[in-house]
């Protein structure tokens, strides 16, 4: 991408959305770096994946992310092999990451999400960046990877029989859903439902969010609420803590923090960034 990113509102914005996919980054971290090495070969919900294919996944999509910002004719073969057979192609993606350990796998998802993130800073919003599907803008790019770290990540909990944490990040999904729901029926030759769509999610200390049709905060009772909007409301978002990782991760020469006994929903700073980050 020749254009580059340069100060302002969407610039801000987009740094707002790093922030939070550098903490669902950080979240998943902390799942997997106390992980056992039998626990990484269990199966999860998707058919035949394990949890080490799921970060497989994750990492080869990185990187394939990665490619499409910084060097479109490898990322245009990694689609034209892709379009031959799409399944196939993900499997075989999966394969390199079942002969290495739990942690060097790791590494690579994490060399491959800080490259990402860097890369993503890089490009003007204005610019579309090209994917398997439809290209997408800077802003929905790094939400579509958000929303398959959030989305793999809890096939992970799943297998492994945790308890969810959910977070105020998931508004960003929301609002990816809410805008790219006409398109889902235009690429499938049905007609674009005429009724707007709004959603609205309930966050920590009750800190609502809404999407979709009239943008706003709810101020009025739902009761009272226009008849015209199809709306969807949950109360299913909660607070969480995560460390911005990248910003270690990157100065510190990829290297990994050492587990923490409690990795369960909490990643613990490791003391030597504490007193840089605070």
């Amino acid at each position: 991408m020749s254009a580059r990113a340069t100060g302002g509102p969407k610039s801000v914005e987009l740094e707002a959305l790093l922030r939070d996919l550098g903490d669902e980054t950080g979240y998943l971290m902390g799942l997997l770096l106390a992980l056992p090495t039998p626990a990484w070969d269990t199966p999860t919900p998707a058919e035949g994946w394990t949890v080490r294919d799921q970060v497989s996944h994750l990492a080869f999509s990185d990187n394939a992310a990665h490619h499409a910002i910084t060097d479109e004719r490898r990322f245009e073969q990694l689609r034209a092999e892709a379009l031959l057979d799409l399944a196939e192609f993900i499997e075989r993606a999966n394969i390199p990451g079942r002969r290495l350990p739990g942690n060097e796998l790791l590494g690579q998802f994490l060399r491959a999400r800080m490259e990402l993130i860097e890369s993503l800073r890089s490009v003007a919003p204005q610019v579309r960046i090209p994917w398997f599907g439809p290209a997408m803008s800077v802003a929905s790019f790094a939400t579509a990877r958000l929303m398959e770290t959030w989305a793999h990540g809890q096939d992970i909990i799943d297998a492994l029989g945790l308890s969810p944490v959910a977070t105020d990040r998931l508004r960003h999904i929301a609002d990816l859903g809410v805008r790219t729901l006409p398109n889902s029926f235009r690429v499938r030759g049905r007609p674009v439902p005429t009724a707007p769509v709004r959603v609205e999610l309930t966050g920590p200390h009750e800190r609502g969010y809404g999407v979709g049709a009239h943008r706003r905060r709810r101020t009025t009772s739902p009761a009272r609420r226009s008849t015209s909007v199809s709306s969807l409301r949950s109360d299913a978002i909660s607070s969480t803590h995560a460390w911005p990782w990248w910003a270690t991760w990157r100065r510190n020469g990829w290297q990994l923090p050492k587990p923490s006994p409690a990795h369960r929903g909490r990643v613990d700073v490791p003391a030597s960034f504490q007193s840089e980050n605070g």
